[in-house]
Parts: structure tokens; sequence; C-alpha cells
């Protein structure tokens, strides 16, 4: 009953939905384009496929890590990516030039009749969601049509099992339409469990993002950039929300002062908003280069701006330290793994909560400084600069800690490959 109110009331929010997509599309055209996709208007036809639903960049490059065990066990299957986000379809393209059998579809809207549809048209042999996305007319449709359907590296943040909590009859149902759920660690195991998982459904199998593997050509890359300036320092500002580029150049301009070689890598969550990062670092009176220009950084430069995807790795192999972005306000931080893999120090600010293990794990290892606020964030990044032995240090805590933790993929293909 509660799920078909759901679905009246999603029907009502469409036309919102709709206008929202397109409100986006001004900034990034590609919301508008296939937007048929997001009705189910498929060109994808198959017998049988695997289908992982990985909502954003961040869950598709996740879920990259899967492609080898499952092409492995089932080397003759398509596997078909959905996602919510234009960043999300091009990391798949991008996997689809390595490996044909690779598809993107946009997800479709959470109504009945179009995810009948798409259901089949790709005719899946089971559906893997990646970390935490939860549709109630997607479950139930699968759940319905007996398709395996696993959730995959589940986390349930505290904040967002409070708000769960207000719909915890939904939630009790669609969690019990999951065949398994593999969640990152005891913590989100209660959680999910205080949510209405079955205890014979779920178990603990630790954090497929500490598995990272790193491309050798990145480190080449990476000289290759900064081949103009000789023994520079390098801060990154990595994966970051309005308004906090505006605290790490105000940030910055306070630190060149006494750091000449200092350089400065800001890189936004959205790549779009480089054009309004752009503007405020010419009112600084800061040199700037986009990363879309290609090409070493300019010698009369001192900052490069992020506007591309895929290049946050080379980001992270250029940094002697690293601000993780989204946690300076409310958002909840973002990964600080990748950059802990290649052995560097990490800064944060208090709102981390979206990624708590790892970050009480950094920081109870002394591998991460966390700040209250942005003249908290000056002060720190003053200090740790003028230690480069506590760089170093903290950069080799944040390396061991994160290879402690690894193994989780291997782990949950174990046992997920043999239940469909």
């Amino acid at each position: 009953m509660l799920r078909h109110f759901y679905t009246v009331l999603f029907y009502l929010a469409l036309p919102l939905v709709i206008l929202r997509l397109l409100w986006k599309s001004r900034l990034n055209g590609h919301y508008r384009k296939n937007i048929g996709m997001r009705f189910a208007c498929s060109p994808l036809r198959f017998e049988k496929s695997i289908w992982i639903h990985a909502v954003s960049l961040g869950e598709t490059r996740l879920a990259e890590k899967l492609i080898a065990p499952i092409k492995a066990a089932h080397p003759n299957t398509p596997i078909v990516f959905t996602s919510a986000t234009p960043t999300a379809r091009v990391q798949v393209m991008k996997m689809q030039e390595h490996n044909p059998d690779i598809h993107h579809h946009y997800i479709p809207f959470d109504t009945p009749m179009m995810m009948r549809a798409f259901i089949k048209k790709i005719n899946p042999l089971c559906c893997a969601i990646i970390e935490t996305e939860l549709w109630p007319n997607m479950l139930h449709t699968l759940h319905k049509q007996q398709i395996p359907c696993f959730l995959i590296n589940a986390r349930l943040s505290a904040q967002s099992a409070q708000k769960y909590q207000r719909i915890a009859k939904i939630c009790a149902n669609m969690l019990g339409c999951f065949t398994r759920i593999y969640a990152q660690d005891p913590d989100h195991v209660r959680r999910f469990m205080a949510l209405g998982a079955s205890e014979d459904k779920i178990a603990a199998y630790g954090q497929m993002k500490y598995d990272v593997r790193i491309d050798p050509s990145v480190a080449e890359n990476a000289t290759h950039l900064l081949s103009a300036h000789p023994k520079p320092l390098v801060w990154v500002a990595a994966s970051t929300h309005h308004p906090e580029e505006q605290y790490i150049i105000d940030t910055y301009v306070a630190l060149k002062a006494q750091f000449k070689n200092l350089l400065l890598v800001l890189a936004p969550r959205h790549p779009e908003r480089a054009s309004a990062c752009e503007k405020y670092l010419s009112q600084k009176g800061l040199t700037y280069q986009r990363r879309s220009q290609k090409g070493p950084l300019d010698a009369q430069n001192s900052v490069l701006l992020g506007d591309t995807l895929g290049d946050m790795m080379l980001y992270y192999q250029m940094s002697d330290v690293v601000f993780i972005g989204g946690s300076l306000i409310s958002h909840g931080g973002q990964n600080p793994i990748e950059p802990a893999a290649l052995g560097k120090p990490l800064v944060t600010g208090p709102h981390m909560h979206n990624f708590a293990h790892s970050f009480e794990l950094f920081l109870e290892g002394n591998a991460l400084v966390c700040v209250k606020d942005q003249a908290h964030l000056l002060q720190e990044m003053r200090a740790l600069l003028e230690d480069p032995k506590r760089i170093k240090k903290m950069g080799q805590q944040a390396k061991a800690l994160m290879q402690a933790h690894q193994g989780a993929t291997a782990r949950l293909c174990e046992d997920f490959l043999t239940r469909f």
C-alpha cells in the first residue's frame, strides 16, 4: 500500500523532476541528451545481461572493480551500467573502449511501468546496486520477477539512518527484496538491520574503495604537468563545493606570501563550476590555467583549475598535501582513500559523515588533520608546509593504513558470483 502511495506521488512530481533535469542542462547539456532513456526508451536488447546500478561517478568507478571478476565468470554476458549523472556515463564510455560488452543507460524513472519495460529489454541475470541507492519500484519489480538483487559495498551513515527511520516500513520492504547485502563494516550492518534487513542476508565484507589500482602512467604524467616548475610545493583541493573554493583560494593567497613555490590545484566536484572559480581567481589576481588546455602548467601560472573528468589521480600524484572537499560544509565529505593510496597527507573539514569509517581511521592513525573552519585551515596548512618531515610521515601512515584494509573486492566476489 505504501509503495502504491509512493508511486502516485512520484507520478505527480515527475513534471518537476523533468524540469529539474532541463534546468541542470543549462550548465551541462548532457542532462538533456538521451532523456528518452529515463522513460525506458532504450536501444538495448539482450537475451541476458548483468545489470550494475551506480548512481554517480564515484559509485561507477567503484563498480569498475567488479568487471574483471564478472567477466571471468560470465565471459559472454553483456554488462549494463545504469546511472543518473552524465559524469558516470562518461566513465562507462571509457570502460567500453576496452570492453565493448559494457553498455550504459540512464536509470529510468522509478515507476512500475518504466522499470518493467527496461528489465524486459535487458533481461538481467541479476542486479548489483552500488552502496545505497534504494528505489521502491525498481526493487519490487526485480523481486517479483525473481531476479537476484545485491547491495554492494553497502553503506548507511548515522545521519542517513535517522532520515530513513521516518519511512522505516518502506525501507524494510525494500531491504527485504535483496538476495544479499554486502556491508562495509559492522556499524553499517547494525544500521541496516535496524531498518529491517534480515540478519541472514547481510554481513560486513570491508570497503571496496581501499582496493585502489594505480595506473603506472600517472607518475610520468604528473612529472610532465609540473615540468615548468622546479621543486614546487603542491596543494590539491579535491572535489570542492561552493563556497569552499573561496575559502581555499583565500587561504592559498595567504600561504603564497610565505611559500613562494606553492602551487594550487583546484578541482571542483562538478567541473562545470570551473567558470565560477575562474572569476574568483581573477578577482584575487591569481594566474591560472585550465586543465582542459592540456600541456604542462605554464611557468607564470600558479593555479591549475580542474575542469575535466578522470584526472583526479593525476592531481593526487602531483600533490604534497590534499584537502578533501565537501567537508567544510555539511555535504558530508568526499572519498579520502585515493590520495591515501598514493601516500599523501590529508586535510579535511569537520563534516566527513559520508566517509566516517575512513575519516576516523586516518584521523586516529595520524594521517589526517581535521580543521573546523577557514581560519583553522590556514593555521594547519601553514604548520604542515613548514614541516616537510611531518608531511612525509603522515603520507606514509595514510598509505600503510589503506593497504592494511584492502581485499574487500575479492572477498565479496567470492560469495557474490556464486549466487546467480
